[in-house]
């Protein structure tokens, strides 16, 4: 039987943006191996403990005085790892001041985060690959512990919905420290975030180069939902009755 995992991380929770995405990468258990020791040593050969994406971009942090070409080029070999492999990344996202107002309009009695509404879409995309990508076996989601969850939230997760191939579904909330696969979802949620920066923008400026190869190689293996307008009103009166059912 076969046996996946996927990590999840967020982007965009401070208040100065104007989206929040939760990305996540999907792999057979074994597929994580093999990529953990080849990301260790690209992370060991520029002498840094962890990546992180934003840092890199501002070169903050661990990347601080790095040239550009220095940090494109770590960008660049990551990126092509993460291409190596057979996986599958997913992600939602929502514009906070879209949900806001949604929420006060027609749910003022549902409490929410941005973050919250885009594990639980997430959530739900997991419980539907299987029936995509016609496998089938275990999976395990992890999501970033950093980021308060509720209770409540959390009990909307724990049962695997009926309809799910999945033979089990487990969840659990981890402090992600320096664990490779959260580094995979995290440069993935923030390329996301920069993309949508440039969309707001008019498109503007290019496609980040960094962005078109983590999408050229394989873009079937993308499953994606940003949720806005009715999918968005959907998906809170969703969210509602399961909340009305886990009190």
């Amino acid at each position: 039987m076969a046996c996946y995992s996927i990590y999840f991380d967020e982007s965009g929770t401070d208040r100065s943006n104007g989206y929040v995405y939760v990305a996540g990468c999907m792999m057979e258990k074994g597929e994580w191996l093999v990529l953990d020791k080849s990301w260790q040593d690209i992370i060991n050969k520029f002498e840094i403990k962890r990546f992180r994406a934003s840092d890199c971009e501002a070169a903050k942090g661990e990347f601080n005085d790095w040239s550009r070409d220095c940090r494109n080029e770590i960008f660049t070999l990551l990126v092509d790892e993460i291409n190596r492999h057979d996986c599958v990344l997913t992600w939602a996202g929502v514009a906070k001041e879209e949900l806001n107002s949604v929420i006060a309009q027609q749910f003022p009695q549902l409490d929410i985060s941005p973050y919250e509404l885009c594990l639980l879409k997430c959530y739900e995309i997991a419980t539907l690959l299987p029936h995509i990508y016609n496998i089938a076996g275990t999976i395990d989601l992890y999501f970033e512990g950093g980021q308060d969850v509720r209770q409540q939230v959390r009990r909307m997760i724990i049962s695997p919905p009926h309809h799910s191939r999945w033979s089990t579904i487990t969840v659990a909330f981890q402090r992600k420290e320096n664990h490779t696969p959260y580094q995979v979802a995290d440069l993935h949620a923030w390329e996301l975030l920069k993309y949508t920066k440039n969309s707001l923008t008019g498109g503007q400026m290019p496609i980040r180069a960094s962005l078109q190869r983590l999408a050229g190689y394989k873009p079937e293996r993308f499953i994606t939902k940003l949720l806005k307008g009715n999918d968005l009103k959907l998906f809170l009166e969703m969210i509602k009755k399961g909340v009305d059912a886990h009190p």
